[in-house]
């Protein structure tokens, strides 16, 4: 099962899907990643075919266990690319939801606001009064009431 991959037939892939520029250690990064998604597609399949048994359901991806005395894969692997790059994963074929208007404004309305100021007009008895609370509330030292004492 395990497939033999040529880091040149990779390479050559890539520049022909536009990536360009790309170093050896990402080629290598590449493959690990790319053995472990076709591992990783072929174990689903495997699962797939056990639930449906009574469906036979042809397989999009076939093996090819033709090698040749140097051990490289003779056919071109470009089948399993466009195989793997055409049908996607589950991720990309998840549907992307639009951010709703509500979480939005919900968001808007947990903003913390300053408390409700009072009214800032000028009533001068209500001031007085404001000032009459506020000097019985705070005295200046020394101006206790002493007149309880005698």
């Amino acid at each position: 099962m395990p497939t033999k991959i040529s880091s040149k037939e990779v390479l050559a892939y890539l520049n022909h899907l536009g990536y360009n520029n790309v170093n050896a250690q990402q080629l290598k990064e590449f493959i690990q990643d790319l053995k472990k998604l076709i591992k990783y597609e072929e174990r689903k399949r495997r699962e797939d075919n056990i639930f449906q048994k009574d469906t036979s359901v042809p397989t999009e991806i076939t093996e090819h266990n033709v090698t040749s005395d140097n051990g490289t894969c003779e056919e071109p692997i470009t089948d399993l690319f466009s195989a793997l790059h055409a049908h996607g994963t589950i991720a990309s074929k998840a549907k992307v939801v639009p951010k709703k208007e509500s979480v939005i404004s919900v968001q808007i309305k947990k903003i913390i606001r300053p408390s409700v100021q009072m009214n800032n007009k000028s009533d001068p008895v209500a001031l007085y009064h404001q000032y009459c609370a506020g000097w019985k509330r705070y005295k200046i030292p020394g101006e206790d009431d002493r007149r309880d004492l005698r």
